[in-house]
């Protein structure tokens, strides 16, 4: 069965964002944010609760670092507050994460990477998964993609790679221009799967509704930015039929349990009918929402009209 996922995204994949997520589709597994492993392990309980929401066992955490020290230690505390499931990004091109030296920067250091890997498994008895890109900066072509994942997949026990069908760069474009402009590159991934069959390859990068054409040879498809503005998405992948108003009102009732700004719970719902007949006025009676003080009970009196 194809696997159908979440991209994770920084001020998108937050714990409300993927509440609803799940609310909506019961079996796509979620990414969260990106966590910083040093942050993990220099905050309160209550802190990380605030940052990543309840454990849930159809959710990956996203760890950010180059330390493979400082990860294990970060998953080790993790896992002890119910995370089961974990991701290293090495595909993030900012230059926040490339200043500390991890994000897509990795991909030119596969041996840490393997370190990264293996000290996790050794303290945690974990296999991180990978988030990658095909190339970095000038190192783009299939032998240097294929060579990085034949290294770690040779020198640990990854064997999950959630591949960005396109290159980066490190200088000269910033993040929301390495996500359009260098172009997808497809094959690059089927070739992958091709030569190597017995691991995980997900498809990331480009993919909207009605893809599952795209996924070819692979195991999976990730969904990115596309879920921000139809949050429907993955119940069109699995057919299901909704009742969004039992889901939204079960969705507030969650996300209020651990009292986070109104804002997080409410943004989620901005692009409910981007594209559809009333998205101007729906958004705008979301701002209105935002700015006023009226409880969940009669923010979903007032939005029933517009959902369907």
């Amino acid at each position: 069965m194809v696997e159908i996922s979440l991209a994770p995204m920084m001020k998108i994949t937050t714990p409300q964002f993927r509440l609803l997520i799940r609310k909506l589709s019961p079996k796509t597994v979620l990414f969260t944010e990106m966590v910083v492993a040093s942050t993990i392990n220099n905050v309160t309980d209550e802190k990380i609760q605030y940052m990543l929401g309840l454990p849930e066992d159809g959710t990956v955490v996203q760890i950010g670092g180059s330390n493979p020290q400082e990860i294990a230690k970060s998953v080790v505390r993790l896992k002890k507050l119910g995370w089961n499931s974990f991701n290293l990004n090495c595909g993030c091109p900012s230059d926040r994460v490339k200043c500390g030296k991890f994000g897509a920067i990795l991909m030119l250091e596969k041996e840490n990477v393997a370190d990264i890997i293996n000290e996790v498994y050794k303290a945690a008895e974990v296999i991180l998964s990978l988030k990658i890109r095909t190339g970095v900066d000038e190192h783009d072509s299939f032998d240097f993609f294929k060579g990085f994942v034949e290294y770690i997949s040779t020198n640990t026990l990854c064997f999950k790679f959630y591949v960005h069908a396109r290159k980066c760069w490190l200088s000269g474009l910033n993040p929301k221009q390495n996500r359009n402009i260098p172009a997808l590159n497809y094959q690059y991934v089927y070739d992958l799967k091709n030569l190597f069959p017995h691991l995980f390859i997900s498809l990331n990068g480009g993919i909207k509704s009605d893809d599952l054409a795209k996924v070819r040879n692979l195991d999976g498809i990730m969904i990115g930015r596309h879920a921000w503005d139809n949050i429907k998405i993955f119940s069109e992948y699995e057919k299901s039929m909704l009742d969004m108003e039992s889901i939204l009102k079960s969705y507030f009732e969650h996300a209020t349990s651990t009292n986070p700004p109104k804002y997080k719970i409410i943004m989620p719902l901005l692009n409910y009918r981007k594209g559809r007949s009333l998205s101007k006025a729906f958004k705008q009676l979301v701002n209105q929402i935002l700015h006023s003080e009226m409880s969940y009970e009669s923010i979903l009196e007032l939005i029933k009209p517009y959902i369907d």
